[in-house]
């Protein structure tokens, strides 16, 4: 008789477990802010001063010509004075030959060019004066730059699991055999 037996095999499949892991790309927003001035400044004033000129030309205010007139006036009186005694001493003067002196100082006194008397001022290139008021610009600078982010995208993670497969690959097994049985009683 042969006995054989015939071990049990077990087989095993594995599997592993997977991981997919995605993760987009990070998205950078960047923004430049440019920058800024600004600047306000004010047209210039030019004040023009004309009151010497309106004097030289038609005499200014009222007061201002009575004033140039009657400062004028203890010169004219004196000028006025010699002149009629001047006069006055032609006419008495009989030693100068002349038969006629009375007649003589009327016709002087005819053609004779008579005193100005300044109503005006004195003409002059510097009767209108400038001046020129002139303001500092407001200068208002706001610096620039650079806004930025990161977004970040979270990642996507799958999981698929692996397993252990067991299953019988050979069965166990006894094997009896009988050689030459005498089965004779």
């Amino acid at each position: 008789m042969d006995i054989h037996s015939q071990n049990a095999v077990i087989g095993l499949h594995t599997e592993p477990g997977k991981f997919q892991i995605r993760q987009g790309k990070a998205q950078l927003n960047l923004a430049t802010v440019p920058a800024k001035l600004d600047i306000h400044s004010t047209p210039p004033v030019v004040l023009v001063d004309q009151s010497r000129l309106r004097a030289a030309m038609n005499g200014g205010s009222m007061s201002e010509m009575n004033h140039r007139i009657y400062s004028q006036l203890p010169g004219l009186v004196q000028q006025g004075i010699r002149n009629t005694n001047a006069k006055w001493e032609q006419i008495g003067n009989l030693h100068d030959g002349d038969s006629h002196p009375i007649a003589t100082v009327a016709k002087q006194e005819m053609f004779r060019e008579r005193t100005p008397i300044r109503v005006t001022a004195e003409p002059s290139s510097d009767n209108v004066s400038f001046q020129a008021v002139l303001k500092k610009p407001e200068v208002h600078y706001i610096p620039g730059g650079i806004e930025g982010g990161a977004s970040v995208t979270p990642p996507q993670i799958s999981y698929q699991r692996g397993g252990v497969q067991t299953y019988m690959k050979q069965t166990p097994s006894v094997t009896v055999e009988v050689k030459n049985l005498d089965l004779t009683i």
